[in-house]
């Protein structure tokens, strides 16, 4: 998974996805690119200012206990599309 993190004023839309699936085609090898995006709204930090990752880790990718937007990858599509509760368990089959 990879947790994406938007610049301050850039907005999130639709046409992002593709993009995104693009360029890890392009610049990742196929272990590293990521199945699953994750939208934070912001990035928590400890005293020392290095990133929180822990909780994150601790949901997964899991739409029932992650609040931010959730995308899988589509292979046939060349994009990625939201992960909802509706869709989470054919994604585990087809990921495992």
């Amino acid at each position: 998974m990879a947790g994406i993190l938007l610049k301050d004023g850039l907005k999130f839309s639709d046409d992002m996805l593709p993009k995104i699936y693009e360029h890890c085609q392009r610049n990742l090898p196929g272990y590293a690119r990521p199945l699953f995006l994750r939208f934070l709204k912001e990035m928590s930090l400890t005293v020392t200012f290095k990133q929180r990752k822990v909780e994150v880790v601790k949901e997964g990718f899991d739409p029932s206990k992650v609040t931010d937007p959730l995308y899988s990858i589509s292979v046939d599509k060349k994009t990625y599309v939201p992960l909802t509760l509706d869709t989470f368990p054919q994604v585990l089959q087809s990921k495992l």
